[in-house]
């Protein structure tokens, strides 16, 4: 039988914010997240064995941002898997994947209800 799939890591954490830009500089002052305004924060994985050496992104956005749309979620959180075509035919619940030039994405609203 083969090994079922799973999460091997978070890729990203994003949230909805007031203001995004006063409250990323806060954590960058207070708890030394590694923000750069218009980026993010970036965690590099330092015992990732694989070549690309994978991080979790980190970023606050405006409140009324529709990038999480259609969920009406205050948080995104994305997880890496180690294939993620394979996933989606083992968790219909996905959606299709999109290509970005950093990662390819699937996602779903199934969970929604749940927060």
């Amino acid at each position: 039988m083969a090994e079922r799939q799973r999460v091997t890591g978070i890729g990203g954490v994003f949230f909805k914010s007031r203001d995004p830009e006063a409250l990323s500089q806060w954590y960058a002052r207070h708890l030394g997240v590694p923000y750069k305004a218009g980026e993010g924060a970036a965690f590099r994985w330092a015992d990732d064995p694989q070549a690309d050496a994978g991080m979790t992104v980190w970023s606050a956005f405006p409140a009324g941002t529709k990038y999480f749309d259609p969920s009406p979620a205050p948080f995104m959180i994305d997880f890496r898997v180690a294939d993620l075509d394979e996933y989606l035919v083992l968790h219909p619940l996905l959606r299709g994947t999109n290509a970005k030039s950093y990662g390819f994405f699937a996602s779903t609203n199934a969970f929604a209800d749940v927060v």
